[in-house]
């Protein structure tokens, strides 16, 4: 039972590099956008500027 929790811990790790990889090889704009996207996902029925929908 702890080899299967060590392979997913590994497999996690390295999804976790593999995507950090890829997002310091995003533009500016890309990374502006992906923020976005992952705020709003946190803040469901929150408007940019905070106020409730």
């Amino acid at each position: 039972m702890d080899q299967i929790g060590d392979n997913n811990d590994d497999r996690n790790r390295l999804d976790e590099i593999a995507l950090k990889e890829e997002i310091i090889g995003l533009d500016d704009r890309e990374k502006n956008i992906l923020q976005a996207a992952f705020f709003q996902r946190k803040n469901p029925g929150r408007s940019r500027t905070g106020n409730r929908d």
